[in-house]
């Protein structure tokens, strides 16, 4: 008679291994050290998270299977909430040729039917034991989040049963119980393939633990050579940007160039992320964005024939946080020549409209260099990004004088000389399958 449920099992084996470099040692750090965005930044001083996530769980077995199945194969889709299903499936296919049929959607999963009455009381002890934990453990945020990934675990589970030679394509590898998923998965007889966004590797998926992993941007490659002892897989599938394919056929072969004398800021939004108590990752982003800001402020007052247009992130134009957006920037660049790229466009289906895009850590970077445009990057106030040597490194300023020095040195000349200047070919779409031959991908 089953008890305590297999993969609840697995995830306290995790959580509590020894230190001893295994796989379930790495998938244990994850779960116990790991920074997440599933949870607001002040509950790590709310003693009863682990209350809350415990009632959480329990309502999720109340309601009927929430799991989107489109066709009978084995190509299965794990995302945080469907409201992204249509991009990553169609992402997947267009770079892979892959057909997507079942999505299920972890944050919105719910079911438990199938599960034996102990399985379902040996989970309360084990939540009941950890909310306990919770009231005094420092930890108090990852241990809560184990009871929801343990409660995750056991409901995909119950959809995949006794299958075996599911490909599972997970777009969330970030989210910190990715990886012991990914274990459990593959010791299962699975396929696990790991899908990272565009961004750095380091900061949230330094630990990879896969059958295969998707690069989207050289700097992975680079990033890959640092941390080879925690990114374990057995193959390396390079593809473009999430959204390449919502925009790229406006670029490709068209011709288009930006605009001479027109900067463009992406932002990252780090002012309203802090602004709204949400979590902020350890490389310090909100003093980099003002720092940034600060700087090109400065230059335009120094540069009278220049302008900025600022491109926000998707977060800064909710409905409800518009005007709060709007009176930030009116107020910070006030005196300046700047206006706001067209709110109801996608900042990528504006490439053109600027000759120098500047950003600090928005994964608009790699889309932009993707679509082969000039594209520069502050990094004051910014710690460990881009690693030194690298070939982002080359696009990097942190100062007023290399700020002016990166924007007047490139803004007159054409987009294939600047990739060729600081040898970042590679980064570019119609480079990539002479980058990708001239790199280990398997």
């Amino acid at each position: 008679m089953r008890i305590f449920n297999s993969v609840s099992r697995h995830f306290i084996h995790c959580f509590f291994h020894d230190r001893d470099g295994s796989d379930m040692d790495l998938a244990g750090q994850v779960l116990r050290h790991g920074r997440s965005f599933q949870l607001p930044a002040e509950s790590a001083q709310d003693a009863l998270i682990g209350f809350r996530e415990l009632i959480r769980a329990c309502r999720r077995w109340s309601k009927p299977n929430g799991i989107q199945k489109r066709s009978n194969g084995k190509n299965v889709l794990i995302l945080g909430n469907g409201r992204v299903s249509k991009l990553v499936t169609d992402y997947i296919e267009k770079s892979s040729g892959v057909v997507i049929d079942t999505i299920i959607a972890k944050d919105e999963l719910t079911g438990g039917a199938s599960l034996s009455i102990l399985e379902k009381l040996s989970f309360l002890w084990f939540g009941f034991k950890t909310s306990m934990q919770c009231l005094y453990a420092e930890d108090r945020v990852n241990r809560a989040l184990l009871i929801r990934s343990v409660c995750t675990g056991m409901l995909i589970q119950e959809f995949m049963g006794e299958n075996r030679n599911l490909r599972i394509y997970n777009f969330v590898p970030f989210e910190i119980d990715s990886n012991a998923l990914a274990l459990y998965w593959r010791g299962h007889e699975h396929h696990v393939v790991h899908i990272p966004s565009s961004g750095p590797l380091s900061t949230w998926n330094r630990i990879q633990l896969c059958d295969e992993i998707v690069f989207s941007t050289p700097y992975h490659f680079e990033e890959y050579q640092v941390h080879k002892a925690t990114m374990r897989f057995s193959k390396i599938l390079f593809w473009g940007p999430e959204s390449a394919h919502t925009y790229f056929s406006k670029y490709e072969d068209t011709g288009l160039v930006g605009k001479k004398k027109v900067i463009g800021f992406y932002s990252h939004g780090s002012w309203l992320r802090m602004k709204l108590g949400h979590i902020q990752t350890e490389m310090n982003l909100h003093a980099a964005e003002d720092a940034c800001v600060e700087l090109i402020i400065s230059f335009l007052k120094n540069n009278k024939d220049y302008s900025v247009i600022i491109f926000t992130h998707p977060r800064e134009r909710k409905k409800d946080l518009w005007p709060q957006t709007e009176a930030h920037y009116k107020k910070i660049f006030n005196g300046t020549e700047w206006s706001f790229g067209d709110l109801n466009a996608t900042s990528a289906s504006l490439f053109e409209e600027c000759s120098i895009g500047i950003s600090t850590f928005s994964t608009i970077i790699y889309e932009r260099l993707y679509a082969g445009f000039k594209t520069i990057l502050c990094t004051k106030e910014i710690q460990g990004f881009p690693m030194k040597g690298s070939t982002l490194a080359r696009l990097k300023f942190d100062d007023q004088e290399g700020m002016t020095r990166l924007i007047l040195d490139n803004d007159e000349i054409s987009e294939e000389a600047f990739f060729s200047k600081y040898n970042i070919e590679g980064y570019a779409w119609k480079n990539r399958k002479r980058f990708e031959e001239e790199n280990t991908i398997h």
